[in-house]
Parts: structure tokens; C-alpha cells; sequence
């Protein structure tokens, strides 16, 4: 990692993407820049979590507090779709059945109440991650590898479950919702987005948890 005044610095203007388009993710260029020794930091130190400050949130290794930091908007975007799936709800039929109001119909029964559960499942791992991040942080306590790997996995369940929750809401909202101007839509193109980040990738993440419960070295210092 390095520190580099921004005005050395090129932006390209290439995130033009189907998701995720809020976080301006653009692409920073560094030509033939000279960075000293004392604003470069090794990454491995870094992820390492070695101690230099008292502030509780900087006693722990870096990845754990940002998956802790990374799972509210994902569970937020779960939250979201189940807000804007039954604000259209009550207006709603199932075209080509005899269905006038689909708040009656069966399979939404089923749709809603799957969404909830992957909603509530994605909030408890949510805040286990959160809980044991502050909780470490607070007592000051060293972290275990197994830890380490369990917040790389708490954070891609996080992801899985939103992203299936979102499927969810998205398929019970009818062809009317890929409109634009539907929020349904821009939900399940971002939860999507999120579930491809190489950090926050479930399967990626449930491995590295498997690797470490099985007694194996973990491939990666991601951690």
C-alpha cells in the first residue's frame, strides 16, 4: 500500500458497468511516480494486524473489520427489494391467471415467506461478524485463523442470501418490473455485482472457510 497525492494521479472514466454504478469504481492511473519509502507500507503487514495505535477498530487484522464494514449494504439491498416488492404489492395481479390480486395467490405466499428467511439468515451472519469484531477489538484479544476465515465466510453467506432473497422478490415482481424507473430492477443488478467482487465471492470465501475447518493451510493471506 501507498500514499500518492491524488494530483499525480490519472482517473479513467471506465466504470460504465450493469451494477454497482454508485460506487464510481473508476480505474487510477500511476506513470512513472516516485513514492518514498515512509509512505509505503508492506500489504502483508497490513492484513497481518499488527498493532500500531490504540483506537479499538485498528486492533484488528484489516479484512475482518472490512467484511464488517462491507455486509450493511448488502443486507440493505435484501431489505430494500423486500420494501419495494410489497409497496407494489397491493396493486398487483398474476396476469394470464385468475389471480386479481396477487397477495392472494399461493406462490407468493411461498416467494415472500423463502425471501424472509434468507433476509433474516443473511441479518444473522451479519451481525455475528459485526459482534465479533467488536468484540475482539474491544478485549484486544489476538484473532485465531479459524476467526479470520469465519468472517470471510460470514461475509459471502451475507452475500449469497441477499442475492437469493433479491431473486426472489425479483421473479414475484412480474415483467412490469424490469422498467427503469421499477427499483426491483437496479437491486437485483447491484446484489449481483456484489456477489461477483473477488472478496466478497461466496464460493470463494466458503473454501477458504473449509480449507482452515479441515485443518488445512489457508491458500490465500487475504485474511
Amino acid at each position: 500500500m501507498a500514499l500518492v497525492p491524488m494530483s499525480d494521479l490519472r482517473i479513467v472514466d471506465d466504470w460504465h458497468t450493469s451494477g454497482m454504478r454508485g460506487t464510481g469504481s473508476v480505474t487510477t492511473v500511476a506513470e512513472d511516480v516516485f513514492v518514498p519509502a515512509e509512505r509505503v507500507l508492506p500489504l502483508p503487514t497490513v492484513l497481518s494486524g499488527h498493532l500500531a495505535s490504540d483506537i479499538a477498530m485498528l486492533r484488528a487484522p484489516l479484512l475482518p473489520v472490512a467484511a464488517a464494514s462491507s455486509v450493511g449494504t448488502v443486507l440493505g439491498l435484501a431489505r430494500a427489494a423486500r420494501e419495494a416488492f410489497f409497496e407494489r404489492l397491493p396493486d398487483r395481479k398474476i396476469t394470464y391467471t385468475a389471480y386479481e390480486s396477487q397477495r392472494e395467490a399461493p406462490v407468493t405466499h411461498l416467494h415472500v415467506a423463502e425471501a424472509a428467511h434468507r433476509v433474516d439468515e443473511a441479518d444473522f451472519h451479519a451481525h455475528r461478524l459485526a459482534d465479533l469484531v467488536d468484540s475482539k477489538c474491544a478485549a484486544s484479544a489476538p484473532w485465531t485463523l479459524l476467526e479470520r476465515a469465519q468472517a470471510r465466510a460470514d461475509l459471502g453467506a451475507v452475500c449469497r442470501l441477499a442475492r437469493d432473497a433479491v431473486d426472489l422478490y425479483a421473479r414475484a415482481s412480474g415483467g412490469s418490473s424490469i422498467y427503469a424507473d421499477v427499483p426491483i430492477q437496479r437491486i437485483a443488478r447491484d446484489v449481483q455485482a456484489v456477489n461477483t467482487h473477488a472478496l466478497l465471492n461466496p464460493d470463494t470465501n466458503d473454501e477458504l472457510y473449509g480449507r482452515v475447518l479441515c485443518g488445512l493451510e489457508p491458500n490465500t493471506f487475504y485474511l
